[in-house]
């Protein structure tokens, strides 16, 4: 028996029993963690029969095996400067595959305040609740890595509570008073604020935050007391009393001017108030002061913050002599030429030698106050006449004088 095939009909049985190839495109993903080490084997294709692989694009981070068809670490990764690689593999016979690598996140950047201290002004009548925004922190991590789980605040001395706390709100943070504050008690605060991440295990970091008290105009000037009583020795522009109120505050709000009020007492317009470099304020008396037997007058010091705030101060003034001191004679010679006195022979008597005037310090001098010629006057050469406050010394005889002289 002769069994004849025809080749068209073998061609056509080979072409229906070849699976036919189809051209492919997909995309693989894979992960590694951002603190792999470097030659970490990451993941592996899958390969088909019959098929070739050779990397088309590729990253310097990430080795791919044409042969094993691995993918390996080459370098160190950071998932916060590149967080995926893609990567392009094609097959022969043809077909694409896009490899797509996530960088997987480790907690490993601690939480970043923009700058290192912070410098916070907050007015010392801000009530409790009293909230400022301040700068927090960010975190470059990933997840719970980088989200800030909390704020905590200490002072950088060992003192008492201080009264405040930091508060997250959203994406703000805010310092908050949680107390009463008194800049004259406590200007300065100095506070560390730590913030935490959420990573495991968390990591930290802190900033300085210089809290400043500001003053605001809340206390009154102070004298110390409320009544002075001066005593004084009757003489013209003696200084009598520093003024030295005293106020807390700052600034403007602690500078201070006095004045007497009008219609505090009187004879109040008989006082002045007078500056001086050396003792500043003083109360002094003026050239036509009288107190007989006291004066009264009210003192007012004033601040200068908006709105000002002012304190009196009652001051009676007692006139008081004391006796401490002797008195002072003064001469004035006639004529003047001479400190002594000098008798002409042509002299008369009733020529006036000398001016002689009473003054002691211990204050104004009495209507009994007297000047007399105690000895040296045996022969009555001279005579002493009182008017008013001046006494006169006068040549009483002459012929005395002369023959004083000769003799």
């Amino acid at each position: 028996m002769t069994i004849r095939i025809s080749l068209l009909n073998i061609f056509i049985v080979l072409l229906l029993s070849t699976p036919s190839i189809q051209f492919t495109e997909e995309t693989i993903k894979f992960a590694v963690s951002e603190d792999a080490p470097i030659n970490t084997v990451i993941e592996k294709l899958t390969p088909l029969p019959g098929f070739s692989y050779r990397l088309s694009r590729g990253n310097s981070k990430i080795r791919f095996d044409d042969q094993t068809l691995e993918f390996t670490s080459s370098a160190p990764l950071d998932r916060e400067s590149e967080n995926a690689i893609d990567m392009l593999v094609i097959t022969s016979p043809p077909s694409i595959i896009h490899v797509l690598v996530d960088i997987l996140d480790v907690n490993d950047n601690s939480p970043k305040f923009p700058i290192d201290v912070q410098k916070i002004e907050i007015p010392e009548t801000a009530p409790i609740g009293f909230r400022t925004q301040i700068l927090g922190a960010t975190d470059p991590d990933n997840g719970a890595n980088g989200t800030i789980g909390e704020y905590s605040l200490v002072g950088t001395t060992v003192d008492t509570e201080t009264p405040f706390r930091v508060v997250q709100f959203e994406d703000f943070v805010f310092l908050e008073v949680t107390g009463k504050l008194d800049r004259e008690q406590r200007e300065i605060y100095e506070m560390r604020m730590t913030a935490k991440d959420q990573g495991t295990p968390p990591l930290s970091s802190s900033s300085l935050l210089n809290i400043r008290i500001l003053d605001i105009n809340d206390n009154p000037p102070d004298f110390g007391t409320r009544t002075l009583r001066l005593h004084w020795n009757g003489l013209p522009y003696a200084h009598l009393f520093q003024l030295n109120a005293t106020d807390p505050d700052s600034g403007e709000n602690s500078r201070l001017t006095y004045r007497i009020l009008p219609g505090g007492g009187p004879n109040a317009n008989g006082f002045e108030i007078i500056r001086t470099a050396e003792q500043g304020d003083i109360l002094v008396t003026q050239n036509s002061t009288s107190c007989i037997p006291r004066c009264e007058l009210v003192i007012e010091a004033r601040d200068s913050g908006t709105p000002s705030l002012a304190t009196t101060l009652n001051v009676e003034v007692v006139m008081e002599y004391g006796n401490e001191h002797e008195p002072n004679i003064n001469i004035r010679f006639y004529p003047s030429d001479y400190p002594f006195i000098v008798v002409q022979p042509e002299d008369v008597n009733g020529k006036t030698l000398a001016i002689l005037s009473l003054t002691d310090p211990d204050g104004p001098l009495g209507e009994n106050a007297t000047i007399r010629i105690e000895n040296g006057n045996e022969k009555s050469i001279f005579s002493l006449i009182s008017r008013q406050s001046i006494n006169i010394l006068t040549l009483r005889n002459q012929e005395s004088a002369e023959k004083e002289n000769t003799n």
